[in-house]
């Protein structure tokens, strides 16, 4: 998502970025949207300039067919969401993951370094479909010339089993401790 629609914070906004990028007038987009509605309850031009001054409300019908007309989310155009599509939600979910999972993979990378392992991760491709492949084989792992690779859910069960072994090894150093007087 570019900058702009960080701030864009009504529906009447969005609807009007929507229309410019695709360069049309108030007059071709009702002309658009009417050759989508039956003729008795076709869109007008000064219907639309409302909705853009923010002097009328999106209904969820006209959401839905200015949704499929842009290729875009209805939600986000009723700014109920952040994400213009299904892909930017996506992206989205993938960053976070990255971002929430760097420490325990910095973790899992520093220790197999110590024990003469290499882990890369490949960047995830800009289309959503290749980058969900790429998810089966994310993860390279190499160690005396041999390379395996680990999807991600391999690679999360790998990073867990290891954060549960040391949480149980931590434990029990604390116990210990405890019992020893410290």
């Amino acid at each position: 998502m570019n900058d702009l629609n960080a701030i864009v914070q009504t529906p009447g906004e969005r609807l009007k970025i929507l229309r410019k990028e695709r360069h049309l007038t108030l007059e071709a987009l009702a002309s658009e949207i009417g050759k989508m509605q039956p003729e008795d309850s076709r869109c007008h031009p000064n219907h639309l300039s409302m909705v853009e001054h923010n002097r009328r409300p999106i209904s969820p019908e006209y959401a839905m067919l200015f949704s499929e007309f842009f290729n875009v989310d209805a939600n986000w155009i009723l700014c109920k969401t952040d994400y213009r599509t299904d892909q930017h939600k996506f992206a989205a979910a993938v960053s976070k993951a990255q971002r929430e999972g760097d420490y325990l993979y910095t973790g899992l990378w520093a220790l197999a370094s110590l024990n003469g392992y290499t882990i890369n991760m490949k960047s995830l491709s800009g289309e959503v479909e290749e980058a969900i492949s790429d998810l089966n084989s994310l993860y390279s792992i190499e160690k005396a010339g041999k390379i395996i690779t680990l999807s991600v859910g391999e690679m999360n069960l790998l990073e867990n089993e290891i954060n549960d072994l040391v949480a149980s090894r931590l434990d029990y150093l604390f116990r210990w401790k405890e019992a020893n007087n410290g």
